[in-house]
Formats: C-alpha cells, sequence, structure tokens
C-alpha cells in the first residue's frame, strides 16, 4: 500500500495487554514505515514510557482492566519504596487509579504530572456501541477504531490526526463557589 505520508520519524506507543494485538499493529505501523513503535503491556508501562521517552501517537485498547489492575498492584509497590527514598513529586504514579483504558486516556489528559497531555490518541476497541465511542471521546481521545483493524483503516486515521489534528486545552477548576 503507499503511503502519502513519510511515518519513520513519529513516535508511537501501542498500549494492549493482548501480545497478539500487539504484534498485529506494531507488524502494520511498520508496513506504513515506522521505525520502532514501542509497545506498553498495562497502564502503568504506557505511563513509564511517556515519562522515558514521548511519543506521537499512542494507539490505546481500552479493554484492559485485568492486566491494568496486576500492574498497578504491582506498580504502586514499587512506587511505594520508591517514594520512601524521596523520589521526587514529579515522578507521582498516575497509573494508581487506572481501571481501564479510557481511565488512562482521561488521566494521560488532566493529571498535572501527565507525562503527555496533548499525545495523539487512537483508541482500538471490540466494542462498537454508541457509548462506548461517547465515554472515550469524552475522555480525550482523537480516533475510534473497531477490532478487528484493516491496516488502511490504520492508516486513514493516522492520516487524519496528522492532517487534522485535534487540539486540547486543559481546563482548571476551582472548588470555590462564583
Amino acid at each position: 500500500m503507499p503511503t502519502a505520508y513519510d511515518l519513520k520519524d513519529i513516535e508511537f506507543l501501542i498500549v494492549d495487554d493482548n501480545p497478539v494485538m500487539q504484534r498485529i499493529v506494531k507488524t502494520i505501523l511498520r508496513a506504513f514505515g515506522v521505525n520502532n513503535p514501542r509497545v506498553a503491556s498495562s497502564a502503568a508501562e504506557a505511563i513509564q514510557a511517556l515519562r522515558n521517552q514521548p511519543s506521537d501517537i499512542a494507539i490505546i485498547d481500552i479493554d484492559m482492566s485485568q492486566s491494568i489492575k496486576d500492574e498497578v498492584s504491582m506498580l504502586a509497590a514499587a512506587n511505594a519504596q520508591k517514594q520512601s527514598e524521596n523520589e521526587s513529586e514529579d515522578n507521582k504514579d498516575l497509573s494508581a487509579e487506572v481501571t481501564d483504558g479510557n481511565e488512562l486516556i482521561r488521566q494521560l489528559r488532566t493529571e498535572e504530572t501527565s507525562p503527555a497531555p496533548f499525545i495523539q490518541i487512537i483508541v482500538i476497541t471490540a466494542h462498537s456501541a454508541k457509548e462506548k465511542v461517547t465515554y472515550s471521546r469524552d475522555s480525550g481521545m482523537n480516533e475510534f477504531l473497531v477490532k478487528p483493524i484493516a491496516p488502511l483503516t490504520l492508516y486513514k486515521a493516522i492520516e487524519r490526526i496528522i492532517e487534522r489534528p485535534r487540539p486540547f486545552c486543559l481546563l482548571y477548576t476551582s472548588d470555590a463557589a462564583d
């Protein structure tokens, strides 16, 4: 498939707990010319990966709840140990409250210590109910794809992000009544 864009310099992070889906998405991205798409198997891994190296686009499965819960427990224990060693507040563990991929997106978009509040996000899921799409949109996703994903469908979503990136504004609210 000919590509209109040179994607080799775009950094991708795939967040999916399913190793088969990780390989499929990674293979598709490599076919598009992406040099080294990175993979995270959980929200905790994704947040750490984004802290270590920024990404331009994240492809996030929103149905990862069990692996997220397992990983959060392990990361919370590691984080408690780091904090006891006087690690700075900048490395606060955002994933401690994450329960699914949408919650990961919401925290990336809204938490003060988020490593990537403006990252472009493509959601992949097996669920196409209107409520799922609306909830993902409201959480902060840019594109929504239903599994199984076809290479052309993924490419078109990337193309839309490049041509018309969705702008985000961080809004801070006050607890004080006006």
